[in-house]
């Protein structure tokens, strides 16, 4: 008598599933500190500068002048919060992060 081995079935492992980005559109509030870690034209910018904003607890919004994008970090409520944001920053995602104040 044979003894046959059923063959194994292959399972199939779920597709990951892709959140849709969707950038972070607030107002821009006057009398607040910002930190400037970007500023885009042509193209925006691409998720993995985002997410290095993200992962570090930070908050972003895009203001927009004159046709300029511009990525901001913020808002700080005082010059302080705002330099020790600017150095972590500066460090860890854009050297030439700056300081604004709208």
């Amino acid at each position: 008598m044979i003894v046959r081995k059923p063959k194994p079935v292959a399972k199939r492992t779920p597709k990951p599933t892709v959140k849709k980005y969707v950038p972070v559109k607030k107002t821009i509030q006057k009398g607040l500190y910002y930190i400037q870690v970007g500023s885009f034209s042509k193209y925006k910018p691409n998720k993995k500068f985002l997410n290095s904003i993200t992962k570090l607890d930070y908050s972003y919004q895009y203001h927009k002048i004159d046709g300029m994008n511009k990525v901001l970090v913020g808002p700080f409520k005082t010059l302080n919060k705002a330099q020790t944001a600017g150095r972590i920053l500066r460090s860890k995602v854009e050297p030439g992060a700056f300081l604004v104040k709208p």
